[in-house]
C-alpha cells in the first residue's frame, strides 16, 4: 500500500513494510562478525510514530572485535524512528567497514544513520564508533532531526546528490 515516503517528487513507496512497536527493533544483527550484509527495498515505519523512546527499525550491534563489510542498504524507507540505522558495539573502535546508504527515503526520523558513542572508549581519539568506509548517495531525508551522526575516515567518505529538505542541517 502506498506510504508516500519521500522518495522523489511524485514517486511513494509500493511494497513490503515492517512495522516496529515502540521501543523496539525491526532488524538486529549482534554476537557474530558477518561479511556482506545486504537489505533493499524494504519498508520501516514506527508503527506509534515518532515519539519519546529507543525504537530502532536497523541495529547493528558487534559484540566481537572486528567489522563487518560491506553494510549495504538500498531502496529502503523509514518513518518515525528514533534511530533508523544504529551502529553500536561495546567491545570495538570500529564496527563497520564500509557502509553504503543508497537510494533510501528517511521521513520525520529522530536520526536517520547513527554511529553511537563508546561507552568506554580504548583510545583517545576514540570516543565513538568509527566506519571505515562511508558512502551515503541519492537520498531523500525529509523533515528529520538529524540525518548523519558518526566518525568517519575522512579519505574514505561520499556523502553526494541528497535531498534534505525540511531536514536539521547538522551532522
Amino acid at each position: 500500500f502506498p506510504l508516500n515516503f519521500p522518495l522523489g517528487a511524485t514517486e511513494s513507496y509500493m511494497g513490503c513494510v515492517i512495522l516496529v512497536p515502540k521501543n523496539s527493533v525491526g532488524f538486529k544483527y549482534s554476537k557474530s562478525v558477518v561479511d556482506n550484509v545486504y537489505i533493499s527495498d524494504i519498508g520501516f515505519l514506527a508503527k506509534e510514530g515518532r515519539t519519546v523512546g529507543q525504537t530502532i527499525a536497523v541495529l547493528f550491534k558487534s559484540e566481537f572485535f572486528g567489522p563487518v563489510w560491506p553494510f549495504i542498504i538500498e531502496r529502503c524507507h523509514f518513518k518515525g524512528f528514533n534511530k533508523a540505522i544504529c551502529f553500536n558495539t561495546e567491545t570495538n573502535v570500529y564496527n563497520v567497514a564500509r557502509v553504503e546508504i543508497r537510494g533510501n527515503g528517511f521521513g520525520q526520523n529522530d536520526e536517520c544513520v547513527y554511529f553511537a558513542n563508546l561507552p568506554n572508549p580504548v583510545l583517545p581519539f576514540a570516543q565513538m564508533n568509527l566506519a571505515w568506509g562511508f558512502t551515503f548517495e541519492n537520498n531523500a531525508a525529509h523533515d528529520n532531526s538529524r540525518i548523519i551522526y558518526g566518525q568517519f575516515q575522512t579519505d574514505l567518505v561520499e556523502i553526494r546528490n541528497n535531498n534534505s529538505e525540511g531536514s536539521i542541517a547538522y551532522a
